[in-house]
């Protein structure tokens, strides 16, 4: 699904915290694969995709222009870091970390997830940015 991806759509919700709190929550979502007309094309068909509607009232719905190479692990990390493929150095889903001497790949959730690699090529992820600012993530 990752290696054929025409368009990215990142869904951001803000939600409020109750007014005595000045912190808000931002959940970012990306739907892997997930062409750009998928939801008009579903709403030409009759279907429901309230719920996607709901999202962009309560937040924002924004195309993203894919990085090259337009692959799982790269795409996601680009949009987590900010920086393209060339800059952060993860060209494929499946890679070797020679630091930490370990392989990881995107369809094994328990390696993926480990935040050590988080780091990688020195491309800091947006929560980790959070955290370093002493927000929780």
């Amino acid at each position: 699904m990752g290696q054929n991806i025409a368009t990215l759509f990142v869904f951001a919700l803000i939600l409020l915290l109750p007014q005595s709190e000045s912190i808000n929550k931002v959940i970012f979502v990306s739907l892997d694969g997930f062409r750009h007309d998928y939801l008009e094309m579903a709403a030409a068909k009759g279907r429901n995709i309230s719920a996607f509607d709901h999202i962009r009232k309560q937040g924002f719905q924004a195309e993203v222009q894919n990085v090259m190479l337009t692959l799982t692990f790269p795409s996601h990390y680009a949009m987590a870091t900010g920086r393209n493929v060339e800059n952060h150095g993860l060209v494929g889903n499946k890679f070797f970390d020679e630091r930490l001497n370990k392989s990881f790949k995107y369809k094994d959730p328990r390696r993926n997830m480990e935040s050590d690699w988080f780091e990688y090529a020195g491309a800091e992820p947006l929560w980790q940015t959070n955290e370093r600012h002493g927000h929780r993530s």
